[in-house]
């Protein structure tokens, strides 16, 4: 009769310990958020075994690095549908967890709600607004390294504010249509054949003129050499140019005689 008045009295006493004493585990990885009385605290709690009382609720958020393709529709700013998709990586911020989970959701779900709710539309009005910016060639064109950049600078300030930490942005494609990177290509090909032609047009037209130099220059020293000869025979004059010719040909066989072979020295005179 004892055994039953002392289980009658341990019952109650348990079970009003289950009610008012809770215990939960926040694991590596996730984020507590401690609840009590409608009023989220300001600060999130850290991994490991948690206790909490009658009135109290402990949550916990996803902390770990999260990765999602999103790809949307855009025009460029020549008019061009362009479809781009990015893949990000990112996670919640602990230290402004708590404001984050009041803000979107206030529950188990809060980054699945803040996910469809603003990073996803966050990054796709920022492609958006990238690829307004440029033309459709331009963004053929660009790196992807440059892209890629760019979308990191503009995303940075835009998902840390809300609480969300971007790790890295990866571009997939800026999503040009086939038949418009056809177009494209043979647009560069053409441009690259006649940048080619135009030089070579130019090399031609360069040739051309350091010959047409080259011949007033060789014309030049004809003219002045020809100028030369006759002022040389006006001042001699003609009279005297037998003599001159007659005394050249005496100084040539003197300067045969010289020569050890030489034996005879016939010298003829001018008529």
């Amino acid at each position: 009769m004892k055994k039953y008045i002392l289980l009658i009295a341990i019952a109650p006493a348990l079970s009003l310990q289950s009610c008012i004493v809770k215990v939960k585990t926040v694991h590596d990885g996730q984020i507590g958020i401690k609840r009590s009385f409608g009023k989220v605290k300001p600060k999130a709690l850290e991994p490991g075994l948690k206790l909490y009382f009658l009135g109290t609720r402990v949550f916990k958020l996803d902390g770990t690095v999260q990765r999602s393709r999103i790809t949307t529709q855009a025009r460029s700013r020549d008019g061009v549908l362009l479809t781009p998709s990015i893949d990000i990586t990112f996670q919640l911020n602990k230290d402004m967890a708590p404001a984050t989970f009041i803000k979107y959701g206030g529950n188990n779900r809060t980054l699945n709600d803040m996910y469809s709710t603003f990073i996803k539309p966050t990054v796709e009005s920022t492609m958006a607004q990238f690829i307004g910016e440029k033309d459709a060639e331009g963004l053929y064109n660009i790196r992807r390294e440059e892209i890629r950049n760019e979308m990191i600078a503009r995303l940075n300030n835009a998902l840390y504010n809300e609480g969300v930490q971007l790790n890295d942005v990866m571009v997939q494609t800026i999503g040009l249509s086939t038949s418009y990177r056809r177009l494209l290509s043979e647009n560069a090909l053409f441009e690259k054949k006649k940048e080619n032609l135009d030089y070579q047009i130019e090399l031609k037209k360069k040739e051309n003129e350091l010959k047409a130099v080259a011949a007033e220059g060789s014309k030049q020293r004809t003219i002045i050499y020809a100028e030369g000869d006759s002022a040389k025979y006006k001042i001699v004059g003609p009279e005297l140019t037998p003599m001159i010719l007659e005394k050249e040909r005496i100084d040539a066989q003197k300067e045969i005689g010289k020569s050890g072979n030489a034996q005879y020295i016939i010298i003829e005179k001018a008529d």
